[in-house]
């Protein structure tokens, strides 16, 4: 499944600190969102996880650590492989 977390970008140190401690691996990609109709700079979170309890947990760290009402969280059903060199390349 793939998750992706919607904040406000006010404290990617905290957030990238929070995300660190729950995924070994995750993007975030900066973007622009609209609360109560006022712009924002906000970034979102994909992870690739079967874990939902962790990506909750997750997004109420960040929730809290960015003094936010609330996050969003999206679950996408995905399928996805790495793709990695082979035969040495």
């Amino acid at each position: 499944m793939l998750f992706q977390v919607y904040t406000e970008d006010v404290n990617r140190t905290a957030i990238t600190r929070i995300l660190d401690a729950h995924f070994q691996s995750y993007t975030l990609v900066p973007a622009q969102g609209h609360w109560e109709g006022i712009a924002e700079p906000s970034l979102i979170a994909e992870i690739e996880t079967d874990d939902r309890a962790q990506v909750d947990t997750a997004a109420q760290e960040i929730r809290t650590a960015n003094h936010q009402q609330a996050v969003l969280v999206e679950a996408i059903p995905s399928t996805s492989e790495l793709i990695t060199a082979q035969g040495g390349n």
